[in-house]
């Protein structure tokens, strides 16, 4: 492997996997193993290009789509984790509180109310 860091190219084919593979994806170690990279140097690399590690970039794309969902079906909350990729119950309320600022409860009230 070189000494060079990665290129944009390689945090770009992460996020294109993080965008199109959200809901597969178990965590930081499947994007890393998707793009070919060490976890660190992709963190690393990610960060450096986007500000965010790769994890945090990935739980933006699940609550974007949740929200979606939240908002056009009526899927359960714990419907909507798994349907975006969260595999708890707990972690798809603490990430979405988290990103959002919000529960999926009262997002899903905002948004039909008004």
């Amino acid at each position: 492997m070189s000494d060079r860091p990665p290129t944009p190219v390689a945090v770009r084919r992460a996020r294109e996997v993080i965008e199109t593979s959200y809901a597969a994806l178990g965590g930081p170690e499947d994007i890393a193993a998707a793009v070919g990279l060490p976890l660190e140097t992709l963190r690393k690399a990610f960060r450096r290009e986007t500000g965010v590690a790769p994890w945090e970039y990935l739980d933006r794309v699940r609550v974007a789509e949740a929200k979606r969902l939240l908002a056009e079906t009526n899927l359960r909350a714990y419907e909507v984790g798994l349907a975006v990729g969260w595999d708890r119950e707990d972690s798809a309320s603490r990430s979405f509180r988290r990103v959002a600022g919000t529960t999926m409860r009262e997002y899903r009230q905002r948004v039909r109310s008004g």
